[in-house]
């Protein structure tokens, strides 16, 4: 599947303009990253390639044609749209919720608990969602979206995901990414919004950056985008590039206060 957003361009009702000239383009087998500052326009644009909301100007496009005018059914199908902060109203079980990726589908319990045990929540599986954490909660999210698309068999399918790993543990957190990076080496496609830099250049293969006013400051292969200028312009503060146990990782180089306070293991107790 083939998401691609020209010229994109979208204010809401009484508001300033949120996304201003947008271009990228992510093809079948792409992890595809947006990252930018708070307010930057990155959960919009995600619901602009859902076609959930219609473009002002320029156009977001699957497969050539406007997001927004997908029928229900390709969407049921094709492609699974991760809300940033999932919700469900009711007392569903977690398997309940990730069922519901299958609603208007042919039932697969082996695809619902397949990506139970992929997040690992099969432990969980009986327990009321609304009395999981916000992390287990937004890893049955992500479940719910594998079952939906059946990760087993991804081409052609896509996952829109907005910030996927904001609340999750660096473990849960890495086991998300590399489930949504082997989803693409399927076939499948990723569009993705991240905070975390690093992991944006470790596992998208191209990269969107955003300034806060909703502008793009560029998008392509990953290790160009996601340079300390680029960033710069995109958050107002310094980065650096470094490289720990093989890996590459991005770095805030913000000024901490002085003189620090000594480190708790040695610090004096008192008499």
């Amino acid at each position: 599947m083939t998401i691609q957003l020209d010229q994109l361009t979208f204010a809401y009702p009484r508001s300033a303009r949120v996304l201003r000239s947008v271009s990228l383009f992510a093809a079948p087998g792409a992890f595809v990253a947006v990252v930018g500052p708070n307010g930057a326009g990155k959960s919009t644009l995600l619901r602009l390639a859902a076609g959930l909301l219609r473009p002002q100007s320029g156009a977001a496009e699957i497969n050539g044609a406007p997001a927004h005018r997908l029928s229900p059914r390709f969407r049921a199908e094709r492609l699974a749209y991760i809300a940033q902060r999932p919700s469900v109203t009711g007392g569903f079980t977690t398997r309940e919720v990730v069922a519901l990726g299958r609603f208007v589908l042919r039932r697969d319990p082996e695809a619902v608990d397949g990506a139970l045990d992929a997040v690992r929540l099969a432990d969980r599986a009986d327990a009321v969602f609304n009395q999981l954490s916000a992390g287990q909660q937004q890893r049955a999210a992500i479940a719910r979206a594998l079952a939906q698309v059946n990760a087993a068999d991804a081409a052609g399918r896509c996952i829109l995901a907005d910030e996927p790993i904001s609340a999750l543990d660096p473990a849960h957190a890495s086991i998300v990414l590399k489930l949504l990076f082997a989803f693409t080496r399927r076939g499948g496609t990723v569009l993705a919004s991240l905070h975390d830099l690093t992991a944006a250049l470790r596992w998208a293969d191209q990269t969107l950056v955003l300034r806060a006013d909703g502008s793009p400051v560029g998008f392509g292969p990953s290790a160009e985008t996601l340079r300390p200028e680029a960033l710069r312009a995109a958050f107002g503060a310094d980065f650096a590039i470094g490289e720990v146990a093989g890996a590459r990782i991005v770095v805030p180089l913000d000024r901490l206060p002085s003189p620090l306070p000594p480190a708790a293991d040695t610090m004096t107790p008192d008499p």
